[in-house]
């Protein structure tokens, strides 16, 4: 009734544009901490630059921040900023850039399909009519990728 009504629109998948506004620089940052690793992370949590922290374990690095800057050197300025509030917690960075351009190639409906698909592999029987009948007009989109 509503989308018929032009009061919503048709679901879409903005991956990765979840993560990044439209035209901003997406940066993937493998970062090797050692001194007041807690503060930083916390820091880093509240950072609106900064959608998702992670601590890890690939070689030396033991945190992965994804963030999102207008520029490269909006980017430097930010990361210059931690290493003047943290003197000497930062060891080692490795960073890669992915500009807009390189970040906007997903298929929007195949990624949504694909994710609806994988979750109705989990459920069966009358929670399975139960949803789909709950989907309204994405129904016959996701019966044809039921195999």
């Amino acid at each position: 009734m509503f989308r018929k009504g032009g009061l919503i629109a048709e679901p879409l998948c903005r991956f990765p544009n979840f993560f990044v506004p439209p035209n901003y620089l997406l940066t993937l940052s493998l970062i090797e901490l050692q001194k007041t690793k807690e503060k930083v992370i916390k820091e880093m949590i509240m950072d609106p630059s900064i959608p998702i922290a992670l601590q890890t374990i690939h070689g030396k690095y033991n945190l992965l921040v994804f963030g999102n800057h207008r520029n490269i050197g909006d980017h430097l300025r930010w990361e210059e900023g931690y290493r003047k509030k943290f003197p000497d917690s930062f060891k080692s960075v490795s960073i890669t850039y992915l500009s807009p351009e390189m970040t906007i190639s997903f298929s929007q409906q195949f990624v949504s399909l694909c994710y609806l698909r994988n979750k109705l592999k989990h459920i069966t029987g009358d929670d399975l009519r139960e949803t789909i009948q709950s989907l309204g007009r994405a129904q016959s989109q996701i019966l044809h990728i039921i195999p």
